[in-house]
């Protein structure tokens, strides 16, 4: 179904509808004491996202991490100026990591590294539970381990260095808050892949689509590099609402 009117209708059908993605769908009720976002519903879903919100507000993002945002950007575009090229999925990769992993916590290890963990944690093939395809029993085992090596990775190199430190010293950040709340390990560790979906692979992949609008369109890019900010906003924003990163509900 391809009506906007419809996608329309069932955003707006908050409480008959279900949370999806990273087979969140696929986690029994109750596996879990501290109940990640991923899997919320309802209520719940919008007191948990009210809570976490205030971290990526505009607001809080350009009055804490604008410095950070535009020194790391004048570094990189320094690095692919001396070096004559670059592959533009790894800097935006590079750039979105380091950014919104100081906003939910994970800065106690190596961001390249880190990059590449998350890269392969979101590289899994998608699994659909109500499927009438039968899956073979190797083929069962393959894919939870594809799924679960990454995830194990990502979590002793990245969120549990993360996670002891801020239970000695708490910050402004997304761990820093779920510990004041309770959260156990297992909860900590998806909230990570659910912020780092958000703050880093979406961003990387805005920053290639609109880098690629303005290397490809002369005119437009003369456009970008005069116009003020408000207008740059306006093409980011038209560049985003006809390569949209969630094409497909």
């Amino acid at each position: 179904m391809r009506s906007t009117e419809a996608v329309r209708q069932i955003l707006r059908e908050r409480d008959a509808t279900a949370q999806a993605g990273f087979n969140s769908e696929s986690i029994p009720d109750g596996t879990m004491a501290d109940e990640p976002i991923l899997s919320m519903d309802g209520e719940p879903h919008r007191l948990q996202r009210s809570k976490i919100a205030r971290y990526f507000a505009p607001k809080t993002v350009a009055a804490r991490y604008r410095g950070l945002m535009e020194s790391r950007a004048d570094a990189l575009v320094a690095e692919m100026v001396a070096a004559g090229r670059a592959r533009l999925d790894d800097v935006s990769l590079r750039y979105s990591t380091e950014v919104a992993a100081k906003v939910i916590g994970l800065t106690d290890s190596r961001i390249d590294r880190m990059a590449r963990h998350l890269e392969r944690l979101f590289d899994q093939p998608s699994f659909d539970p109500a499927s009438s395809e039968p899956e073979g029993r190797i083929a069962s085992i393959v894919r939870q381990l594809r799924g679960s090596v990454p995830m194990l990775w990502f979590y002793l190199w990245d969120v549990r260095p993360a996670i002891r430190e801020r239970r000695k010293a708490p910050q402004e950040d997304v761990i820093s808050r779920l510990l004041k709340e309770g959260y156990g390990i297992p909860a900590i560790l998806i909230e990570c892949v659910t912020y780092g979906a958000a703050g880093m692979a979406t961003t990387r992949e805005l920053i290639s689509m609109a880098t690629l609008h303005l290397l490809r369109d002369d005119a437009l890019r003369a456009r970008y590099v005069q116009a003020d900010e408000p207008e740059r906003y306006a093409i980011l924003h038209e560049i985003l609402r006809l390569e949209p990163i969630v094409g497909h509900l």
